[in-house]
């Protein structure tokens, strides 16, 4: 897939109540979040509170046949 123009890969979890990413591909994105807050995240065995990131950005496909627009969360 292609977030922003960028090639890279992803796990796709289509019963995921969220979507992370890695914080090296908001590097390469190379943008400011409009949006910031705290946030409980659940995980296996116990749920934590951490500061996160919202961006904007378009995910397509690789060969171009479709884009649309969603929201990338980054976890402190």
């Amino acid at each position: 897939m292609k977030i922003n123009g960028i090639k890279t890969n992803a796990l796709l979890e289509t019963g995921a109540g969220s979507s992370y990413t890695s914080s090296k591909l908001i590097g390469l994105l190379k943008k400011r979040p409009p949006e910031a807050g705290t946030k409980i995240i659940d995980m296996m065995l116990r749920s934590t509170t951490t500061s996160v990131e919202i961006y904007t950005t378009t995910r397509g496909a690789v060969n171009g046949t479709f884009d649309m627009k969603i929201n990338l969360t980054k976890a402190h």
